[in-house]
């Protein structure tokens, strides 16, 4: 847990799941998937939207109070980042999208 809570991680390896008290911020996909095609990719988490980033990045997401936050990357590899219900997630690590696609989608 960090971030006075805010945050919880579970890792594995090279790979790490954070899990954010919040939603992330529709803004942040729209400027990032119009802005470079070749680091930022739109996907789907099951019927969620989801964004596919190659690489460090920072992300911003709007918590529990309607605040903006943002947390820096923790690893270097490609991350997967979706809303599932209040929470925003976190996948980074994962070498391809369809790989993170199949551990996002069997998250609950």
């Amino acid at each position: 847990m960090a971030d006075d809570g805010r945050v919880v991680s579970l890792g594995y390896g090279d790979v790490r799941l954070d899990e954010f008290d919040g939603r992330v911020n529709e803004i942040f996909f729209q400027k990032f998937l119009h802005a470079d095609t070749r680091t930022y990719r739109s996907a789907k988490v099951d019927d969620t939207d989801a964004i596919w980033i190659k690489g460090p990045h920072e992300i911003w997401y709007i918590d529990h109070q309607g605040l903006e936050q943002s947390a820096s990357a923790h690893l270097s590899g490609n991350t997967l980042i979706w809303q599932s219900g209040p929470t925003a997630l976190r996948l980074e690590g994962v070498p391809t999208l369809p790989e993170a696609l199949r551990i996002a989608e069997s998250t609950r």
